[in-house]
């Protein structure tokens, strides 16, 4: 008897806990222990990468490949201690298998290791209800989404979200299915509970085997896990085989991982393992064995072992029972073994010499996949072997004992979801046994079996995968309709799990079996819409925007009502909003509404606007928030879908400049929610509706709305609109009311939202709002550059290329002010190293952007160049600004726009005395003083800086009184830790102070200047180009007594900051 268990199984990635008996079970090959020979190496790097993610926190990525068979898994597996017993961490798995059908079972692998980690987690020491809870809550209402896909999972879904999903969905929740952004969603509820599970006491090992095989969805998922550095306490190991490396080139490319490959063993390894196996003090005779089996196998570790399982059958390897030792003979070995070098030839002829009967179940089995069901073998056996000699009676007990004398024999094993392969070479060797016209019928024996098994939705899922692959035969019309309609079950399993390329194919694939004449015909109208709503709602989800247009026109060519069309329409106008169509998306949108019975003008001006408002305040009357909030829900859906287009539209109008049409439609939203009751998108309106009264002049008003709609996005509890509410809110309305810096907590919880629901057009907008704010409030350069580094990246999950063209200036600008520099002219690009300015404008331009995020550009550019001086610069981008920075004027922007220009005028009047240049200043402080005088927390600092630079243009100004001025907006400025401003005012001052030839209080302004220039904001360029300037502005001047004439070197810890060095 010859036993791999412990030995030969160590060094293969296949043979994890399996005996393999040869001889009748006679005696065991070795001693039981898992054992690696020539892999050290290997398992140091396993073990080193593990270390690091329990030092570090951080997670990390090991990629191992080589050829199949060659130990990848078992080398994996080796990591498994280490991690469950040393470090009380989860390890976890899943692997990719190749099906013979086209379809892979979604998300199988992912699933697998998912389920296990549940299970795991459940089983810790130390799991208690506190921690349960605290899972519950991070996966909050994504929980459901998952459960669907991951089995054990529901003891962590809070209660509630798991009696919503048994009871009726509200129209939003009914629609959201089926958005642009529901994988978006899925990927990040599948980060957000591996986040959950991993902790620093609990890390998780996620290995996930065979990625060469895996679907569509699945690789962007491991994508988002590897590029995300968010993610903590996770080491990921993904497998791979060398054979089929261009599967996974997509995936790997410009990922950071570290790389194992898995070679062959060597002659030494070889001989090494034969030594442990064999466990026989021949060393002389062992070693000549090892030359052979290295020679006729090249060290690859399921060569050695089939090798071994030759020579066992051929009775060239025995053992003793006298003398408790294995005995052979070298010299008949290397006579009478010919192994030949391909594998596939040497499995099909051991499969060929199986008997008849395990034939026929592993021909069979090896259509089902690399893991099967007895079940559905025993419910097909009578007609599988009908062809056998035995009597069909006997067909049940026959399939019985030919799976298990298969693994016996060593083709399959026993595992808790039924049988699996051995190896996915031992099942392409039976599967190699079916002739063409012999599958294709046991791909309709099976697939007709599995619609006769319990659990219908798995089963229908496989009888689609089984009978679309026999689709050779000629069915007849009444098979293909079950076909149809088993595709579109199968599509449906699919939804569930959110495996979109799937549920897709599925239903190309059942429309196909319809012809021309029978597609819209009478009688399979319902079918053929059914099937088409579907695929055309899944293709806008798969971002295959000209399939999804082309399905939608034909839906609303044979829509026979305007409520059977409504999810098409709806659909219509989503697909052109995701592709940037915005012309179209407003046609489209004017359509659906019109079909609605609602008519909007098609000329909307400033008093159209005007009237709207003053008809939503007699609506509204004396309504209290608590009326409002308390309004029903909507009843009708088709008006529902209606604030839903009106919110599509105004944002259409927005992002095309059309600001008057973009309001008045989100004011017809608000207006039908006051008068139909609340949906999801009521939230948004209301906060149209408030910035609406705040540009209008009632402040007041405004802001009331604005938190009302905050309020009712938190009572309504739909993600899909809450972004785009607190991005209203914030940037229109709160700005006027709110210090600066409160309201960016807001918008940075909120991304979070915009990122789980998939809106990335305002994940986008909110983080340009963050970077903006912070910008303006002088944030740390190096913690503002880390956090745009690390969301940046972010945003590549949501895969908008285009969207991420907002936040290049506000990332250029970091990047510059945060860098040493030797002309800070050349740092006044709106993008510097990104791209070119011109080919930003331009790319913004085609790609439909808006033009506020060109005009906040350039805002970013004025300033970036009015901090170093380039005032000429700085003027060419206010003009630039002027005509498109409508929005910007009424948004927090304001107030960096205003505050800019009127420091830019300022200067360029001191060194022209033009008399222009005082009147814009002047113009653009007033503007920012108008703001004060309506309660803007936001503008007094600043006031009182300019009210400082004013006074130093006037030659009669004192000493003293220059030196309240400046040190009062100093202080106004560090008290609320504006670190930009505040050092801009030292310095300013600095600069006032030496051109008086006041030497001794110009060092110290420029002191305070750079201290916080290096220290506090972190600005390298400000740093390094004040120096220059302090040295240039107090040359020639009398020091203070005191103080050496030889130039100014103050010294701020150990700094030298300007002078002879």
């Amino acid at each position: 008897m010859l036993d791999s268990d412990a030995d030969l199984s160590t060094v293969t990635d296949t043979y994890r806990d399996v005996d393999f008996d040869f001889n009748n079970n006679e005696e065991s090959l070795g001693t039981s222990g898992p054992t690696l020979f020539g892999r050290d190496q290997e398992v140091s790097l396993l073990l080193q990468e593990y270390r690091r993610v329990l030092q570090t926190k951080h997670a990390r990525t090991v990629v191992i490949h080589g050829e199949s068979g060659s130990g990848k898994t078992v080398l994996a597996d080796t990591l498994r201690d280490a991690v469950c017993n040393s470090s009380q961490g989860h390890f976890v798995a899943g692997k990719f298998f190749q099906n013979q059908g086209e379809e892979q079972e979604p998300y199988s692998a992912i699933m697998a290791a998912f389920s296990d980690l549940c299970d795991l987690k459940m089983q810790s020491d130390d799991f208690d209800e506190h921690q349960r809870i605290k899972i519950q809550r991070a996966l909050g209402s994504e929980g459901p989404m998952l459960n669907r896909a991951i089995t054990n999972l529901s003891p962590f879904i809070e209660d509630h979200y798991l009696k919503l999903r048994t009871t009726s969905q509200s129209p939003e929740e009914e629609i959201d299915v089926w958005n642009e952004s529901s994988f978006v969603r899925f990927k990040v509820a599948c980060k957000t509970f591996l986040t959950a599970m991993a902790s620093e006491r609990h890390p998780v090992v996620l290995f996930i085997d065979d990625i060469q095989w895996m679907d569509a969805g699945s690789q962007d998922i491991i994508a988002m896990f590897l590029q995300d550095k968010t993610l903590s306490n996770v080491l990921f190991i993904l497998a791979y085989r060398d054979e089929e490396a261009a599967s996974v080139v997509g995936l790997l490319e410009q990922k950071l991982y570290v790389d194992i490959s898995v070679k062959n063993l060597n002659l030494s390894a070889v001989q090494g393992l034969l030594c442990y196996a064999l466990d026989s003090e021949a060393f002389d005779a062992l070693t000549e064995l090892g030359r052979i089996v290295f020679k006729r196998t090249l060290g690859h570790p399921y060569y050695i072992i089939q090798f071994m399982e030759t020579i066992q059958s051929e009775r060239l390897l025995l053992f003793d029972d006298y003398t408790s030792s294995w005995t052979f003979d070298v010299d008949t070995i290397q006579l009478e073994i010919t192994l030949s070098e391909d594998l596939a030839d040497l499995l099909i002829r051991k499969a060929q010499r199986s008997s008849p009967e395990i034939r026929t179940i592993l021909k069979a089995a090896s259509l089902l996949g690399y893991r099967f069901y007895e079940s559905v073998l025993l419910h097909a056996a009578p007609t599988l072997m009908s062809g056998s000699a035995a009597a069909s009676e006997n067909a049940k007990s026959i399939v019985l004992s030919s799976l298990s004398a298969a693994v016996g024999d060593g083709y399959i094993e026993k595992v808790a979801e039924g049988y699996q392969f051995i190896h996915d070479k031992v099942q392409a060797a039976f599967r190699s046994l079916i002739g063409a016209e012999e599958e294709d019928m046991l791909h309709l024996i099976l697939g007709r079996t599995l619609l006769t098994l319990p659990n219908e939705k798995l089963n229908i899922y496989g009888a689609a995968v089984q009978l679309n692959a026999a689709l050779s035969f000629c069915f007849n019309k009444e098979q293909r309709l079950e076909l149809v309609r088993i595709n579109l079950e199968a599509s449906k399993y699919c939804m569930e799990r959110s495996a979109f390329q799937s549920v897709a194919s599925f239903l190309r694939k059942g429309l196909s079996q319809l012809t021309e004449e029978e597609t819209w015909s009478e009688q399979y109208f319902d079918l053929t819409y059914e099937m088409k709503e579907s695929l055309a709602k899944v293709e806008l989800i798969l971002g295959n925007f000209d399939a999804c247009k082309a399905i939608t026109k034909d839906l609303l060519l044979y829509g026979k009502s305007t409520k059977m069309m409504l999810p098409s329409l709806l659909v219509d106008v989503e697909v052109r909003l995701a592709g940037f169509e915005m012309n179209e998306t407003i046609a489209a949108a004017n359509r659906v509404l019109r079909l609605l019975g609602i008519n909007l003008p098609r000329k909307i001006g400033p008093l159209r606007v005007l009237w709207k408002v003053l008809r939503m305040r007699r609506i509204i009357g004396r309504k209290t928030d608590e009326d409002i909030l308390g309004l029903p829900m909507m009843n009708d859906h088709s008006m529902s879908v209606a604030v839903r287009i009106l919110l599509h539209l105004s944002l259409a109008c927005f992002l095309q400049h059309n600001d008057d049409h973009g309001v008045y439609a989100a004011l017809v939203a608000a207006e039908l929610t006051m008068r139909c009751g609340l949906s999801g998108y009521s939230a948004n309106a209301l906060a149209i509706y408030g910035a609406s009264e705040q540009v209008l002049g009632n402040h007041a008003r405004g802001y009331r709305f604005g938190q009302l709609a905050l309020k009712m996005v938190n009572r309504i509890k739909f993600k899909e609109s809450e972004a785009a509410t607190v991005y209203t809110v914030t940037s229109w309305i709160s700005h006027l009311h709110e210090p600066l810096r409160d309201i960016i907590d807001p918008i940075s919880r909120v991304v979070n939202v915009a990122y789980e629901s998939g809106d990335s057009i305002f994940m986008i907008m909110n983080l340009s709002a963050i970077f903006n704010l912070s910008l303006m409030m002088g944030t740390n350069l190096q913690k503002l550059e880390s956090l745009m580094s690390d969301q940046y990246e972010q945003t590549q999950i949501i895969g908008n290329d285009t969207l991420r063209l907002w936040l290049q200036p506000s990332f250029q600008y970091v990047i510059n002010l945060g860098t040493a520099c030797v002309d800070f002219r050349a740092l006044t690009t709106l993008t510097g190293d990104i791209m070119d300015e011109a080919t930003y404008v331009q790319q913004v331009k085609d790609a439909n952007q808006p033009h506020v995020f060109i005009a906040m550009a350039y805002v970013i550019k004025a300033h970036l160049a009015c901090l170093g001086g380039v005032y000429d610069v700085a003027e060419s981008a206010l003009r630039d600004v002027a005509p498109i920075g409508q929005l910007i004027s009424i948004s927090y922007g304001g107030i960096f726009w205003y505050s800019t220009a009127s420091l830019t005028y300022f200067e360029r009047f001191r060194m022209s005395q033009e008399r222009h240049y005082l009147k814009e200043a002047r113009k653009y402080k007033r503007l920012i003083a108008k703001r004060q005088a309506v309660g803007c927390p936001n503008c007094s600092e600043i006031l009182v800086f300019l009210a400082a630079k004013e006074m130093a243009l006037k030659k009669r100004s004192t000493d003293a009184e220059l030196a309240d001025a400046f040190d009062a907006a100093i202080d106004a400025f560090k008290n609320v830790r504006q670190y930009q401003y505040e050092g801009l005012a030292n310095e300013h001052a600095g600069l006032v102070f030496a051109r008086r030839g006041q030497r001794g209080a110009a060092e110290q302004y420029y002191e305070r200047a750079l201290y916080i220039y290096q220290n506090d904001w972190g600005s390298i360029a400000k740093f390094e180009l004040l120096q220059a300037r302090a040295a240039r502005s107090l040359a020639g001047l009398t020091p203070p007594e005191g103080t050496e004439a030889s130039g100014f070197t103050p010294l701020i810890g150990d700094v030298i900051i300007c002078g002879d060095v």
